[in-house]
C-alpha cells in the first residue's frame, strides 16, 4: 500500500501522462474503501499481489482516524 511519502509497488502516479485524466481516492473519504472493494470484485484477473495490496489499502482507508465524506 502506498502513501504520498512512500509510494507503493503499484503506485500509478509516475505513469500518468501530462494530459491524461485521472481520479484519486483519498484516505479521508471513508466511502472510497467501498470503491476499492468493488474494483477488487470486478477485476479477479488481476494478479494476487496487486489485489492484496488493494485490499490492504481499502482496510487502511476504512480504519483511517480522520475519515469523512469526500470534499
Amino acid at each position: 500500500m502506498g502513501t504520498k511519502k512512500n509510494p507503493g509497488k503499484y503506485d500509478p502516479m509516475s505513469k500518468i501522462k501530462d494530459d491524461e485524466p485521472f481520479f484519486v481516492l483519498r484516505g479521508q473519504d471513508w466511502t472510497s474503501f467501498i470503491c476499492i472493494l468493488d474494483w477488487i470484485k470486478e477485476n479477479p484477473q488481476v494478479n494476487d499481489d496487486k489485489l492484496r495490496e488493494a485490499f490492504e489499502c481499502a482496510l487502511a482507508i476504512k480504519n483511517y482516524p480522520h475519515s469523512k465524506y469526500a470534499d
